[in-house]
């Protein structure tokens, strides 16, 4: 049985001073991966939400043009950009009909307590 902590020959030594090797991954489509979900989970929060969704078509953007180059990380980056795109435009929609419902409700409110005084007036 050989000893698991024994170093191979052909492995550097990482204690002595050896190389760690470079990252392996896509960083950008990472993040924009990442940026998009929570535009599209919090596109309820409108300031935040759009934040993160610029962010996210940045990233994402970024990502697919690094995946060119690497090879890694495309689909990451892609749904990255969509899933950004879909959360800063759903927090717009979210915000359009939110400040339409409230318009509603406030005109509502407002020609039922202005109608009160009319109508006891009307009766005396």
């Amino acid at each position: 049985m050989s000893n698991p902590y024994q170093f191979t020959q052909g492995e550097p030594d990482r204690a002595a001073g050896g190389a760690a090797p470079p990252p392996s991954g896509n960083g950008m489509a990472v993040a924009g991966l990442v940026l998009g979900i929570c535009a599209t989970v919090l596109f309820w929060v409108p300031l935040l939400n759009w934040v993160l969704g610029i962010l996210g078509i940045v990233f994402g953007g970024l990502g697919i043009s690094r995946s060119k180059a690497s090879g890694k990380g495309k689909g990451m980056a892609t749904a990255g950009l969509i899933l950004g795109i879909l959360g800063f435009v759903a927090g717009i929609a979210f915000v359009a009909y939110a400040w339409s419902q409230a318009k509603k409700e406030i005109r509502y409110e407002f020609r039922r307590n202005s109608a009160a005084p009319a109508a006891i007036i009307q009766r005396g």
